[in-house]
């Protein structure tokens, strides 16, 4: 590497400063190294990687029908059903659970059991346990369900 000295013509402490030679390519080589990198990247995902994966599985899921569409059965809220049964059971061993409430509410909430969610709730938050983006939909729900007032 070239250096180069020289004296500042306004400095008052005549000390060396050093510059280096412009010319010498340093100060392209992060960005060499980081076009390097990235050329690297891509060609091993396209080597290794399974880039047609993704239009593959999106034309799969569209060409196959859904369980639920097929059995006529919503497979989630079958599932949230077998879970709601079991916090259920674990509640009434653990009724002080104030999380457990709370999960079951918003499970509730998620099945359109509003009235119940809004029990499940009220026992969670006696308890401590608050979740007041689920309070505010199950109070907006619970309005909209009651006939007006004539």
């Amino acid at each position: 590497m070239h250096r180069t000295f020289y004296l500042s013509k306004h400095s008052t402490t005549h000390s060396p400063r050093v510059c280096r030679d412009s010319e010498s390519g340093f100060s392209y080589l992060p960005l060499i190294a980081i076009l390097a990198i990235m050329f690297i990247a891509t060609g091993l995902y396209m080597t290794i990687g399974r880039p047609d994966l993704a239009v593959e599985s999106n034309q799969t899921q569209a060409a196959q029908p859904t369980e639920s569409a097929t059995t006529g059965q919503d497979v989630s809220v079958a599932t949230v059903e077998s879970l709601l049964s079991g916090l259920e059971q674990r509640l009434q061993r653990e009724p002080e659970d104030g999380k457990g409430w709370l999960l079951l509410a918003k499970s509730y909430d998620h099945l359109g059991r509003t009235a119940e969610a809004i029990e499940a709730y009220a026992r969670a938050r006696d308890l401590g346990n608050s979740d007041l983006l689920l309070e505010s939909r199950l109070v907006k729900t619970a309005f909209e369900a009651e006939p007006p007032a004539e």
